[in-house]
């Protein structure tokens, strides 16, 4: 029997509130080996209601992105659907019920203001209210709080989330939150209160530093503000709404600053105990003010919520002179600190972050963005400050996020520290992935790779929290792949991939940050180019369409306008392989692989364009060899007529070097790298060094050169107590949290674990895990099909390895001989093993295709 299990709308399980055309996807658990599915039948219901769309027999093995093809949905309205999936011998299986609600229509705000108030600092507003009906069927709390909101109900905050809602350019687009707020609400009088922090929508500038400056210049920039909807419906069939506007009241917080790159003032001798309960007494509070609305349309929120994903205390504390302690967490995070201390009203704590320290012993504060000075007040960067109210009390951060491995607590005489606690925050992806080897080495790096790609998680993927903060291009989708066999990033990147989208100009321009303003620099192609190869790496991943259809028409103009600023079919850019440069070969080559993958875009969607893009593409390949490649020498260079080694990998990665140079140049890199022994590949390059490397029998060299301690290699940072990648491999590097050197972790995936993906969505699979140099090795990662494992171990007789296969999926597994040449399954030969099918023997590998379920293959 096939059993269609995971039902998920949209990605998500039983959401509370998606658009009108909803996605739907499940996996598949199959009770013997390589079942398929031949076939589904969606059905869709209003909850205990009729039936809204019934898809009808699809004769289809598909299970991903199946779109909504109904009656048209209701807005705020709970539906339920379930899919009956057929197996290849025709018998049918029907699922449990899974169950999505829509969102609302813009014309389901009617009636609730843009509202804020006249505060220096973090306003609260609340309004109180009476329930109208006898009993509560369900509530629903949607609002959206500008830049950041935190929003309570009865004094209890209304749901988890952090840092909301996700940062996105607020003058077309912003997301509102959705809530199911029924347990909240009591009998009697009930009260709701808000308060809202600066975030990236209310910036203020520096004067100084371009970040703040461009920020606060954002073509959105305004005052703090929120629209609320509290919607709530009765069993006897009445409904009663509760609105944001100027009959709310507001007041001063204790929040007296709050901004992105530096930190929080909180004056605990201003808190209002129970401002956001029923009882308490607001009659000197003011009316909230009318704010005007920002020109962006409102969407559900497009990602998941930012949450502390970890909490923990420091390693050490060392006091480094009179009231100054400096405190180490043994890691470097992103998030915050919650202290408690004990001391007199008006005493002050500051808390400085920092991921590194200086010879004196304080907090290496050197490369940070300039101190703001506000109402006589200076604020320095990656700093929050606590006054006290008078005695044992306990804070942490509300709306800002520093990165740090150290905090510096500076105290005021008579002040007790009582305990500090560092918690991790970052947008909830889900941790899908799993490594692990014999080299402890390769382990390390891997949770290097993770714990960077996580600390720059905050609804987009940052370039480090510390300084820029930015979502560069180049940096995430590069790094996106290893990012998706970790976590699951399937609206994390759709999200992202919109935000690219909307950046984009008239003319194919593209911004190399995003989500940011509108901003003008000199033009790089590998970062623009971003809005290509976003959406397709997602697509290939998640194996649904609708995110191509979605960014089409803006990939075309962007692709456009980077060949016609091309000369003669070369691209020039302000960065090229960030690390180690190239600044003409590296934008032509990704200038030819984006035009291949757009043409592959455009067959996809049925557009006539694809042998207009692949003729590009011929053009582009063409004129990079006739410019690059040196027919004395036999190799790719640039006009210095220096020989670098990604000046080789990316011709031989994109497929652009012809056959006939192919092992030339791959004997340039192995003399190259034999002769270095060090990395000399930038940020571009190195997504595929790796793997070109170990693929053409230099597999030793590339581990080699992973854990080689020398400059210039993932040991040398290891050498070093790294706990993060680093912006650049010296220690006098900047930042110390940088994800886009990540690309290494995608190697351990697909060819140490050997898990490849084949087909689109891992529809099918190549296993084929490089088994030399290590004792044992296992992978997994859980794809939008199900689980796929990977695990190997050499033994007296020769090899073990395990795999996992989900159901309806197929895989080639690639099982390396022993001297006899028997490969048994589970004990058996495995020309006798059910769902083994033998293809043939290549290159001392057993190679066999076999289906959904699990499998131990011996090499004996």
């Amino acid at each position: 029997m096939l059993t269609a299990i995971n039902l998920k709308t949209e990605y998500q399980e039983n959401p509370v509130c998606v658009g009108k055309s909803p996605r739907f996807s499940w996996k598949l658990r199959g009770a013997l080996r390589a079942q398929t599915q031949l076939a589904y039948r969606v059905l869709v219901y209003e909850k205990k209601g009729a039936l809204v769309w019934d898809s009808g027999k699809v004769y289809s093995n598909e299970s991903v992105g199946i779109a909504y093809a109904g009656k048209p949905l209701k807005s705020q309205t709970e539906y339920v659907w379930r899919v009956c999936v057929w197996d290849s011998e025709e018998n049918s299986c029907e699922s449990a019920e899974a169950g999505f609600e829509t969102g609302l229509d813009e014309k389901d705000w009617q009636g609730a203001e843009w509202i804020g108030a006249n505060t220096q600092g973090a306003p609260y507003l609340r309004k109180t209210f009476a329930l109208t009906g006898e009993r509560v069927e369900k509530a629903r709390a949607y609002f959206t709080g500008l830049g950041f909101a935190e929003a309570y109900l009865n004094g209890k905050k209304i749901g988890n989330a952090l840092l909301e809602p996700c940062v996105t350019q607020y003058h077309k687009r912003f997301f509102y939150s959705t809530y199911d707020v029924t347990p909240l609400l009591s009998g009697e009088k009930n009260a709701l209160g808000v308060m809202l922090g600066r975030g990236y929508y209310s910036m203020l500038g520096n004067g100084k530093d371009w970040q703040t400056e461009n920020w606060a210049n954002a073509p959105w920039r305004d005052g703090r503000e929120l629209r609320f909807r509290l919607w709530i419906k009765y069993a006897e069939g009445t409904e009663q709404n509760i609105f944001s506007n100027t009959s709310w009241t507001a007041s001063e917080s204790p929040l007296t600053f709050d901004m992105p790159y530096y930190g929080e003032v909180y004056d605990a001798r201003k808190e209002l105990t129970g401002w956001n309960l029923p009882d308490f007494d607001d009659a000197t509070w003011q009316s909230a003010l009318p704010m005007r609305a920002p020109d962006g349309a409102a969407e559900p929120s497009a990602v998941e919520n930012n949450a502390v994903a970890e909490s923990f205390v420091p390693v050490s504390k060392n006091a480094v002179s009179h009231g100054v302690t400096v405190f180490d967490f043994g890691k470097i995070t992103c998030g915050w600190c919650a202290i408690r201390v004990r001391g007199e009203r008006g005493k002050r704590v500051k808390l400085a972050y920092s991921e590194l320290l200086g010879a004196d012993g304080n907090v290496d504060r050197r490369g940070l963005i300039n101190d703001i000075e506000l109402d006589g007040e200076r604020h320095e960067a990656q700093t929050d400050e606590y006054i006290l109210k008078g005695g044992e009390e306990q804070w942490e951060a509300a709306f800002t996020y520093k990165g740090f491995r150290y905090v510096q607590i500076t105290a005021d005489s008579g002040v007790e520290i009582l305990s500090i606690c560092a918690k991790a925050v970052h947008t909830d992806v889900r941790s899908i992935g799993e490594f692990a080897c014999s080299n402890e080495k390769l382990n390390a790096v891997h949770e290097l790779c993770r714990q960077s790609l996580l600390n720059n998680y905050h609804g987009y993927p940052s370039d480090t929290p510390v300084y820029e903060n930015m979502g560069y291009l180049a940096d995430g989708h590069i790094t996106q792949d290893a990012a998706a066999y970790n976590f699951d990033t399937a609206r994390f990147y759709e999200k992202w991939a919109a935000d690219i989208r909307l950046q984009v100009k008239p003319d194919g321009y593209v911004e190399q940050t995003a989500p940011m303003w509108d901003e003008d620099k000199d033009n790089a192609p590998e970062w623009a180019l971003a809005a290509i190869l976003v959406p397709w790496q997602h697509y290939l991943f998640y194996g649904d369409k609708r995110v191509l259809a979605e960014n089409y028409a803006e990939m075309q103009r962007v692709f456009a306008y980077q060949l016609g600023l091309a000369k003669d079919g070369i691209s020039a850019s302000m960065w090229g392989d960030h690390g180690a440069e190239l600044k003409t070969l590296t934008p032509t080559a990704y200038l030819y692989h984006s035009a291949i993958v757009l043409a592959e875009i455009a067959k996809l969607l049925n557009d006539e364009k694809a042998s207009e893009y692949l003729a590009a593409a011929e053009r582009i390949k063409s004129a990079f060899v006739r410019t690059f490649y040196d027919e004395e020498r036999g190799d790719y260079r640039e006009k210095d007529g220096e020989f670098h080694v990604n000046a080789q990998v990316l011709p031989l990665a994109f497929g652009i070097a012809p056959s006939e140079q192919k092992q030339g140049l791959l004997q340039k890199i192995k003399t190259r790298a034999q002769t270095l022994t060090r990395l000399d590949c930038g940020i571009l390059s190195l997504k595929y060094f790796f793997r070109l490397l170990t693929e053409n029998g230099l597999g030793e060299l590339a581990l080699s050169m992973i854990l080689d301690e020398k400059y210039r290699s993932f040991g040398y940072l290891l050498s070093k107590g790294a706990t993060t990648l680093w912006e650049t491999w010296g220690e006098d590097t900047r930042s110390f949290d940088h994800h886009m050197y990540a690309t290494v972790d995608e190697y351990f995936y697909t060819v140490l674990g050997g898990i490849q993906r084949d087909g689109v969505g891992f529809s099918s699979l190549i296993i084929r895990p490089y088994t030399q140099m290590l004792d044992w090795c296992k992978a997994a990662t859980e794809t939008v099909r199900g689980r796929v494992e990977c695990a190997w171990k050499k033994t007296q007789d020769g090899l073990d390895m395990e795999i996992v296969v989900p159901a309806n999926v197929t895989a080639t597994v690639y099982i390396p001989l022993g001297k006899t040449g028997e490969v048994l399954e589970n004990g058996a030969p495995i020309q006798r093993a059910d769902g083994v099918r033998f293809l043939r023997t290549e290159k001392n590998c057993c190679v066999c295709e076999i289906g959904g379920g699990r499998y131990l293959f011996s090499s004996k």
